[in-house]
């Protein structure tokens, strides 16, 4: 499986998938340079971008923890710095979609970690004895199936359109002033700082 890069610019191509292939194309054939890359190469990748953020994130907070704040700073930039380059491989692939896509593909990874990956390794630590880690893997596993759960509500909410709207009475509160209004529907500008609605969220996301 390859992507074929067309490089010598900074315009944007087209990415194309032909099979299992991505092919980045551009009318311009002034370009010189075309770079040959396999896909999981570039998935890979992107996997070690996603990892090296989380790490400098906790690199960040150590060194915060030792009063070594610019320190912290610098590390914390790079993180972000490895979010962009993660987010850039993540298009190529063409594995970011809407908010409903990426709301099934998340669904689908947390049911995998709640149904499969946490109860082996679980599993596999009673095994070994390793009884701290097995508590812990199983208590991380009844987070994932947490995180499942409130992902198939936003799902369910963003199929039904009640995004901003509900059947009964709820309490509404506005992220930005704290303002909070019952009603079946948060109001279209806040009394409280004139944001918009979209400044609104259930104040108990249960309901």
């Amino acid at each position: 499986m390859w992507i074929i890069i067309v490089l010598g610019g900074f315009r944007l191509g087209i990415y194309v998938f032909i099979g299992n292939n991505v092919v980045k194309l551009n009318k311009d054939l002034s370009w010189r340079y075309i770079i040959m890359l396999d896909r999981n190469a570039i998935l890979q990748a992107a996997k070690n971008e996603a990892f090296a953020r989380c790490r400098y994130e906790v690199f960040a907070q150590v060194a915060r923890d030792e009063g070594l704040y610019y320190f912290a700073k610098i590390l914390d930039e790079t993180a972000r710095n490895e979010l962009s380059h993660f987010k850039e491989f993540m298009t190529i692939l063409d594995l970011i979609g809407d908010t409903k896509t990426n709301l099934e593909v998340a669904i689908e990874s947390e049911s995998e970690e709640t149904n499969e990956i946490y109860p082996k390794l679980h599993e596999q630590s009673m095994c070994d004895g390793k009884l701290d880690i097995a508590r812990l893997f199983q208590q991380i596993g009844k987070i994932e199936r947490r995180h499942k759960e409130r992902l198939e509500k936003l799902s369910v909410i963003l199929a039904q359109d009640s995004v901003y709207r509900r059947d009964k009475k709820i309490k509404w509160k506005c992220r930005v002033c704290g303002y909070v209004h019952e009603a079946k529907s948060p109001p279209n500008m806040c009394p409280g700082c004139q944001s918009k609605i979209d400044a609104y969220e259930p104040e108990d996301f249960s309901v």
